[in-house]
């Protein structure tokens, strides 16, 4: 990491909050075992030996916290990890939209200096397999830019479709990316993009799609992608787990 890198204030927040019927385990996917620890503790140790975050934040359903405590230090390293680290749970909303909001404001009350610019990276926490050089590229760029996304080449050929279920336009594939988490980008203006569409009925897919909707906001910057990677997948449904021994 670059001197400016280790100065900037560096919050990560690891989305949790979720249901998981999708997996059909009675469990949720998050608190799974993986590698001597949880789904969660893997995608926490990954942020928290990649860089210095001073502050991580994870998301839980009502009155989850002490089931989200016990999945992230399954892993013996984490108080070690944590040392400097300062720790917190917030309850989710009904959507991913409204609990990445509350995580926000909640990151923004104990952000002590607000002219320092800090840089918060929003991350499914059932994505435990992303890398170090995603963190920092994710990092770097959302220090340059604003705000930045890792994205992966689209591989099949990409269609918009119709209401009746035709095919309404033909995309280039050169020009289609499928994004993952990390989402990175400077907390207050974020907030406040947040703040905003908070006041809509529309529901945004992510959070890249919140910032570009609030140019105002954002001081008309345009999400930076990087180079993403494969093995940076989300774990969706059980059969998922079976690859987890390639990484």
């Amino acid at each position: 990491m670059t001197k400016t890198d280790a100065l900037t204030d560096k919050i990560v927040i690891l989305t949790a909050a979720g249901s998981s019927t999708r997996m059909g385990t009675g469990k949720k996917k998050e608190y799974l075992k993986l590698n001597g620890g949880t789904v969660l503790s893997k995608a926490a140790a990954s942020f928290l030996t990649a860089a210095f975050f001073s502050m991580l934040i994870v998301t839980v359903p009502e009155s989850g916290e002490k089931d989200a405590r016990e999945a992230l230090f399954a892993d013996e390293r984490m108080p070690t990890l944590l040392k400097n680290t300062k720790l917190l749970f917030v309850n989710g909303g009904k959507t991913r939209q409204e609990s990445v909001f509350n995580a926000l404001t909640a990151a923004a009350r104990c952000v002590p200096l607000k002219e320092e610019k800090p840089v918060v990276l929003i991350h499914d926490a059932a994505r435990p397999f992303v890398t170090e050089k995603i963190i920092q590229d994710t990092i770097s760029a959302a220090l340059l830019y604003g705000a930045a996304v890792p994205a992966i080449a689209a591989v099949d050929t990409q269609k918009e479709i119709s209401e009746n279920g035709t095919i309404a336009r033909h995309l280039q594939r050169k020009m289609i990316v499928a994004v993952q988490t990390p989402q990175a980008f400077e907390l207050y203006p974020l907030l406040e993009c947040h703040k905003a569409a908070s006041l809509t009925q529309k529901e945004y897919t992510d959070d890249t799609e919140i910032w570009d909707a609030y140019p105002e906001l954002n001081g008309k910057r345009s999400v930076r992608v990087v180079e993403g990677d494969r093995c940076n997948y989300k774990i969706t449904y059980a059969e998922d787990l079976e690859k987890t021994e390639k990484w």
